[in-house]
């Protein structure tokens, strides 16, 4: 298992998905601040528009629900969408922290999610980091944390790899049968984001909030 002892300045969505008021709420302080910081929090992963939308969708399942209480499934949907956006946008403000150490602080309070404490101990799906070499990042995957259909440990695993170079497509690379795989052939400096499954005999697992990295 990947452990990361982190000692840096952490985002946090600061929500429960439970608790669908509460995140449509939170949800909409944080797309504004994207809206209002759209210079210092440069290419997200998902646009403020299509993250309103997601917003105002979970909003119509939630309100549909006082009336028609087999509603759920479909707000389900709805606020699984809407969670993910958030992760994923959490991931992309971590990475302007790491980035830039100097301006974390103020990246996360321009982002709207909350600042946790440092020198925490964080299990993580996946992490990338540029090797020495132009084009090439190495990839550590924490296979405990992704869950297949019947999830049995002793299962043989083969992980599944894709990358994106604009948020919107994503090219698959080479599946590997270890958790420690290098991926090359990208573009040099240049921003990827990464995300990671993993297969075995019962199906494969969702995929991960996508991880980014800078090549060199």
């Amino acid at each position: 298992m990947v452990i990361a002892i982190v000692h840096r300045v952490r985002p946090s969505i600061g929500l429960k998905r439970e608790n669908v008021p509460k995140l449509i709420s939170g949800s909409k302080i944080i797309q504004g601040k994207f809206v209002e910081h759209a210079a210092l929090l440069v290419n997200p992963p998902v646009t403020p528009a299509v993250f309103l939308a997601q917003i105002n969708d979970v909003d119509v399942a939630n309100q549909a629900m006082k009336t028609n209480k087999g509603a759920g499934p479909a707000r389900k949907v709805t606020v699984d969408v809407l969670w993910n956006t958030l992760e994923s946008l959490c991931q992309f403000v971590q990475q302007l922290c790491d980035a830039t150490p100097e301006q974390a602080n103020a990246h996360i309070a321009a982002s709207g999610f909350k600042e946790t404490a440092v020198g925490s101990h964080t299990q993580v799906v996946l992490t990338a980091e540029p090797t020495t070499e132009p084009g090439q990042v190495a990839l550590k995957v924490t296979s405990s944390l992704l869950e297949t259909p019947k999830n049995r440990p002793s299962a043989a695993r083969v992980f599944l790899i894709r990358h994106t170079l604009d948020n919107k497509t994503y090219v698959n690379d080479e599946p590997s049968s270890v958790a420690h795989t290098i991926i090359s052939d990208l573009p040099s400096m240049t921003q990827v984001g990464f995300q990671v499954a993993a297969k075995d005999a019962s199906g494969v697992s969702t995929w991960s909030v996508t991880v980014y990295c800078v090549t060199r």
